[in-house]
């Protein structure tokens, strides 16, 4: 009579595992894809880091010049995209890669951006941009960049625009 008890009792003991098991999977939620956050709504432009530095907020920024929290940036599921600042509108194209943790498309000079935050409030994208980049684009827009000359040729500064859910 053992024997035979053996293996129910055995069946009796593993079942919960099993039921927790399907429970578990039950319970993940499967968000929405970065694409889905991506297109649900416009970005607003928030804030310009450089080199962890708001660039919106110290005053580096001449009142002239554009600002970034103008920019109402729009992407499309197919894969298009409408950037609108000041009057100004523009667009083009956009893709990710492969894992979703880059973001190409032609804005802002940049053909290709890390993908550093994508909720459905915000949208966090960083690149590295040359020493002389910087100056080139300070000497367009009349900006002073004080110790930023004082780096050795080459040396790259990382560069995040923040958008938000308007």
């Amino acid at each position: 009579m053992t024997k035979q008890l053996r293996p129910l009792l055995l069946a009796l003991l593993t079942l919960p595992l099993f039921v927790a098991c399907d429970r578990h999977e039950e319970d993940k939620e499967v968000g929405p894809s970065k694409t889905e956050l991506l297109t649900a709504h416009p970005w607003q432009g928030d804030k310009v880091l450089m080199m962890g530095i708001d660039v919106t907020q110290t005053g580096a920024i001449p009142p002239d010049a554009p600002d970034v929290r103008t920019l109402r940036l729009t992407f499309h599921e197919d894969n298009t995209y409408i950037a609108e600042s000041e009057g100004l509108t523009f667009d083009g194209d956009w893709r990710f890669n492969e894992d979703e943790t880059k973001i190409y498309f032609d804005f802002l000079g940049l053909s290709e951006a890390d993908v550093n935050e994508l909720t459905e409030e915000n949208l966090h994208l960083g690149t590295s941009v040359s020493k002389g980049q910087v100056e080139l684009l300070a000497d367009l827009l009349n900006v002073d960049l004080g110790p930023i000359r004082n780096l050795p040729d080459g040396t790259p500064i990382k560069v995040e625009i923040r958008l938000v859910k308007p």
